[in-house]
């Protein structure tokens, strides 16, 4: 299986190619595009698909919109969607082909919740777009954001291992900065922007950076000399130690990176795609209830970076514990095979 997936294209790389320097030209080209090639994956995995009894999905398009393709498609019954992602927008695309392909998206997307047999949103009620709050209210079971338990010990316990283990001993005192770019190369322009500029940023701050720049940017090329103040960390899974261990942690818009952060209770600076409604909405709703601090990419220099560290560092953020959510995503999947 694993040599076969090699075959199948990554929907990553149509954002990727549709942002850049931290902006999105149009999610409705993205829709589009995105819409082809879970067609041509759907048809190279439709034949796995058979013999089973339950499918358990998230967000993969190739299964959930296979209806648009396939009249009958060879899928399990009882299927299981856990989501945090609920409508498409064309944003402040004024283009009226924008806004008619985001609407047929939606219908596309209400369909594919209908096909479910168990819907689960992953995030909180306060994430539900307005539009749709009371038809997802009736068919989802929001049991809020899904994760795993935050690594154990204190904060200074942990960041003194992380400080040791990756810069030496006798530099616990600086600052620990972490930036984190999510799973896609939508952040490497960041990534650049800290490589360029980590030393003086370090100098201002009196800090540490270290960089995970996630699976899909190569950490390696990045390599800078072991006495520098940053480090650029290969893909692990293991995310959540470094944001409880740091001071401050600047990262994109994604609900599930920032709800980690909310997990540990780490100062945190927020930096959304422009243009991308999705990552806009999370980070103006974190920084009102969770007081995050917001960054716009355009435009972004040292001083508005550090100025934003500052602040964050300047606020009292208190750990959110989300660890029984995942418990009570998985009574819900139970109980409804059961029946």
């Amino acid at each position: 299986m694993p040599d076969f997936c090699k075959s199948l294209q990554s929907l990553s790389s149509v954002m990727e190619n549709a942002v850049s320097s931290g902006r999105l030209t149009d999610i409705a080209k993205v829709a589009r595009k995105s819409s082809s090639v879970a067609r041509r994956n759907y048809e190279q995995l439709k034949s796995k698909f058979s013999g089973y009894d339950v499918l358990l999905q998230d967000e993969y398009a190739e299964t959930m919109f296979c209806f648009m393709w396939d009249k009958h498609p060879v899928l399990p019954d009882r299927r299981v969607l856990v989501t945090d992602y609920l409508e498409f927008s064309s944003g402040c695309n004024l283009n009226p082909i924008s806004k008619i392909v985001a609407w047929y998206a939606n219908r596309m997307l209400s369909k594919a919740y209908d096909a479910s047999s168990v819907r689960i949103f992953a995030d909180g009620v306060d994430s539900l777009p307005a539009s749709q709050s009371k038809r997802i209210l009736k068919i989802f079971s929001i049991v809020g954001p899904i994760l795993s338990e935050p690594p154990p010990g204190s904060k200074s316990v942990l960041k003194k291992i992380v400080v040791s283990t990756l810069f030496g001993s006798g530099l616990e005192d600086r600052k620990l900065i972490v930036l984190s770019v999510g799973g896609t190369s939508t952040g490497k322009w960041f990534v650049d922007f800290i490589s360029l500029h980590h030393q003086e940023i370090s100098n201002k701050l009196e800090c540490l950076i270290v960089v995970l720049p996630g699976p899909r940017i190569d950490a390696s090329q990045y390599a800078l000399r072991l006495e520098s103040s940053i480090r650029f960390l290969p893909f692990n899974s293991n995310v959540v130690q470094y944001y409880k261990a740091a001071d401050c942690v600047i990262c994109q818009a994604g609900a599930s990176t920032m709800n980690e952060v909310l997990s540990v209770g780490t100062p945190c600076v927020t930096i959304p795609i422009s243009n991308h409604f999705e990552q806009e909405a999370n980070a103006k709703r974190f920084e009102e209830m969770y007081d995050f601090v917001r960054l716009d990419p355009d435009g972004i220099t040292v001083s508005t970076l550090v100025n934003a560290i500052n602040l964050a560092l300047s606020k009292k953020y208190a750990a959110i514990n989300f660890s029984p959510n995942a418990t009570k995503a998985v009574r819900i999947i139970l109980e409804a095979l059961r029946s």
